[in-house]
């Protein structure tokens, strides 16, 4: 699967190649055929036999039988609109989750200035494409929130972080898969004292490293502005 792609390990990953390697891994693999998009599921109950289970789709009056359900509809699949008042507002007003589908009116030349509401990954998404698009973007994060989130350089001296980070990092993550084994029982298990300081010092240096990396590294008043916030 990872010649789909056909870019070099360690390049960034941009969006349509996200989406063209999942194409490509539910056509392998047959899923396609099998997905049933722009539906809405009206009931579902235990079948007469009571061994399954009977999704009633939308009022078409289809029904699926399974033997298992897995019900995955997302904590994020709705957006949350903030309480702003924008009756007499006449431009366009769009969620993050939006922005494929109405990028070419928000890429537009008649669009100059965009006002980003939100502190965290979206929100450094958004304020990206728009500058690079060359627009004039005002950001506002509000202050009874949970503050800006914090931005992570992706490569440190020309290296991808990840090539540091991404396996050894499971090692020292505890998961409900893994309660067994000798790095378990030393870093996780709170059976050594010796395993549970080096968990401690190495999430802590975690936790702060990337306020040395940019953007913090440059100083003005806006970048104090988006240090993330520290809460007890």
């Amino acid at each position: 699967m990872r010649d789909v792609l056909g870019i070099k390990d360690w390049s960034d990953l941009p969006g349509e190649k996200v989406f063209e390697y999942l194409h490509a891994y539910a056509e392998k693999f047959s899923l396609i055929e099998r997905l049933r998009l722009g539906t809405t599921i009206s009931k579902v109950r235990r079948n007469v036999d009571e061994t399954g289970w009977d999704v009633h789709i939308g009022d078409l009056g289809e029904v699926v039988t399974c033997d298992k359900l897995l019900i995955a509809a997302g904590l994020n699949s709705k957006p949350n609109w903030p309480d702003i008042a924008r009756d007499d507002f006449a431009g366009p007003v769009l969620h993050s989750k939006d922005i494929g589908l109405q990028h070419a009116s928000l890429m537009s030349e008649k669009v100059n200035r965009v006002i980003v509401y939100g502190g965290c990954k979206s929100a450094v998404d958004a304020i990206k494409l728009c500058i690079l698009a060359g627009k004039k973007v005002d950001w506002i994060i509000r202050e009874n929130g949970n503050g800006p989130g914090m931005m992570v350089e992706v490569r440190k001296y020309g290296v991808h972080g990840a090539r540091l980070i991404g396996r050894w990092k499971d090692t020292l993550s505890p998961s409900i898969f893994k309660t067994s084994g000798f790095w378990y029982t030393f870093l996780q298990s709170g059976q050594s004292k010796l395993g549970s300081w080096i968990l401690r010092r190495v999430w802590a240096k975690a936790s702060t490293a990337p306020l040395t990396m940019e953007p913090y590294k440059t100083k003005s008043a806006n970048i104090e502005k988006l240090m993330p916030e520290t809460r007890e």
